[in-house]
C-alpha cells in the first residue's frame, strides 16, 4: 500500500475510522501496538471517517487536518523487533507459509531478505510531511502514550485494559521452541542487513544497533 497515493483513487466505500479529533491526530505505523490505540479511540469517539487506509502516512493524512495547530502523535518501534513482529503477524494471518525444510529462525532470515523494505516497515516514511507538520514521537517500548494523553487531555484511553491484535501465535511458538527475540538475530548477515536498510529509523529514533539491548 502506497503512503502517498492520490485521493482520487478512493471513494466512499473506502471510508475508514482514523484518529483525528479536536485534541490530536495519531499516525498509525504498523506493528507498533497502534491497533489497540485505534480501537480504544473508536470506543472513546476520537476518530473521524475519512477516505483512507487505517495505516496511512502523514503525507496523505495532512490534507484532512483542518486545524494547523493540532498536535500530531505517533509511536515507533525498534526496527529489529518491528520486523520480527511483522513476521509473526504474517504467519498468524496465514499470509506467509513456513518452509518446512528450514527452521523457524531460518524462515525468518529468508523473510527479512525479502521484506526488509516493505512499506509497512519504513517507519520514517509515515512521518513525512509536505506541510512541515512536526510529529511528537513515542516509543513502543516505553508504554507511556496512554499516560501522556491522560495527563494532557484528561482522556483515559484505557490501553492497559485491552490488547487488540495481540499475537498469541507468537507467544505460543516462542514458548514451544524456548526462543527469545534475541535468538532471531544471531545471524550477522541478517543483523547487518536490517541495520543497513533501516538506518534512518535507528538514527532518527535513537535505537541501539546492538541486539543485546533488546
Amino acid at each position: 500500500m502506497s503512503l502517498d497515493y492520490n485521493l482520487s483513487l478512493w471513494n466512499k466505500k473506502n471510508m475508514n475510522d482514523f484518529v483525528i479529533n479536536d485534541f490530536f491526530v495519531f499516525i498509525q505505523i504498523p506493528k507498533t501496538s497502534t491497533t489497540n490505540i485505534h480501537n480504544c479511540c473508536i470506543q472513546k469517539k476520537l476518530v473521524k471517517k475519512i477516505p483512507c487506509y487505517r495505516h496511512e502516512g502523514l503525507l496523505f493524512i495532512e490534507q484532512f487536518i483542518e486545524n494547523k495547530n493540532i498536535p500530531v502523535y505517533s509511536i515507533v518501534r525498534n526496527p529489529f523487533t518491528q520486523i520480527l513482529s511483522y513476521f509473526f503477524h504474517q504467519l498468524n494471518w496465514k499470509e506467509l507459509l513456513l518452509d518446512k525444510n528450514l527452521s523457524l529462525i531460518e524462515n525468518f532470515n529468508v523473510f527479512v531478505k525479502k521484506e526488509i523494505n516493505n512499506v509497512h516497515l519504513r517507519q520514517c516514511d509515515y512521518l513525512k510531511s509536505n506541510k512541515n507538520i512536526k510529529v511528537k514521537i513515542f516509543k513502543f517500548e516505553n508504554k507511556d502514550f496512554n499516560e501522556f494523553i491522560k495527563q494532557t487531555y484528561n482522556i483515559d484511553l484505557e490501553l492497559n485494559l485491552t490488547n487488540h491484535n495481540f499475537n498469541n501465535y507468537k507467544k505460543i511458538v516462542m514458548e514451544i521452541y524456548n526462543l527469545t527475540e534475541k535468538d532471531f538475530f544471531q545471524n550477522k548477515e541478517i543483523v547487518d542487513l536490517i541495520i543497513k536498510e533501516r538506518k534512518k529509523e535507528f538514527k532518527e529514533f535513537n535505537y541501539s544497533k546492538d541486539i543485546n539491548c533488546l
